[in-house]
């Protein structure tokens, strides 16, 4: 008889066949112990193997250039394709690239006389500005807007001021459009012609380039009205995540009427202001 594989003591057949029996063929097959004390089986004694003893993986060198071929960028192993370009990273949202970096605004006054930059006529403090955007996106009743008593003293017109009233960005617009009483908002315009206010004005750059484009939906919290193609864009600051940090508002008809008009609801800091053309230039 032979040493049993299976520690179960002898083999039941010849042991001048060599067969072994069902459990000394399970024993050869199992996988042995590795690393830690030195294992026994078949009261042999193998040494553990462990990690030191494992020699490390040695790259291949790369083969040489070949004679009128640029060798490969990236030390040995590079394959010379380039490497992949990865986008920088910003704490900003993306976005925006559709933006005017620049707009036009036709006006009389000379820019000494605009220490303050452009302000409406019916200047709104910021979370004035940002109420009416939440008004015109059913966020915020008008009872609770910060501009309310300016309604109610009629400083500042609505298309409707009923309490039951649905007012969407597309009212905005047509109001500061449409509207011939002054408002709460400064209007501008992508194109030097500024809608036809051009002649016998001033004619003053403005840098927007700080602006970006924000979807509706992710500029204001707790929106729920259906955006159409209709609605004007929105231009906050290009590193406010939402109206409730935005310091720069503006809105960008692309559709009603024609007209490209950007309307601001802040006012417009004199240091991204630059003379265009003078009234008085040919």
């Amino acid at each position: 008889m032979t040493a049993c594989l299976s520690g179960r003591g002898f083999c039941q057949g010849p042991a001048s066949t060599g067969h072994r029996c069902l459990d000394c063929q399970k024993a050869a097959l199992a996988p042995r112990p590795v690393g830690g004390p030195a294992s026994i089986t078949n009261a042999t004694i193998r040494p553990a193997i462990t990690p030191a003893a494992v020699p490390a993986a040695v790259s291949p060198a790369a083969p040489p250039a070949r004679a009128g071929t640029p060798a490969p960028v990236g030390g040995p192993g590079a394959t010379g394709r380039p490497a992949p370009v990865m986008p920088p990273a910003s704490a900003a949202p993306a976005g925006g690239s559709d933006a005017p970096r620049v707009v036009y605004r036709g006006d009389s006054r000379l820019l000494t006389d605009l220490p303050r930059g452009f302000e409406a006529r019916v200047p709104l403090e910021l979370e004035a500005a940002r109420d009416f955007i939440r008004l015109y996106t059913g966020v915020k009743q008008l009872e609770d807007c910060a501009f309310a008593e300016d309604v109610r003293k009629r400083r500042i017109t609505l298309e409707s001021d009923s309490p039951t009233a649905v007012h969407t960005p597309v009212d905005l617009v047509r109001l500061i459009i449409a509207s011939r009483i002054p408002g709460p908002a400064v209007s501008t315009d992508p194109d030097v012609a500024c809608g036809g206010y051009a002649s016998g004005r001033q004619i003053y750059r403005i840098d927007t380039s700080h602006l970006r484009v924000v979807p509706w939906n992710e500029a204001v919290p707790g929106m729920t009205q259906r955006q159409t193609s209709f609605w004007p864009r929105l231009l906050l600051d290009r590193d406010a995540r939402s109206l409730d940090d935005a310091t720069t508002i503006a809105v960008w008809n692309v559709k009603t009427g024609g007209t490209r008009e950007v309307m601001f609801l802040t006012p417009i800091p004199r240091d991204t202001i630059a003379t265009h053309t003078s009234a008085t230039d040919a």
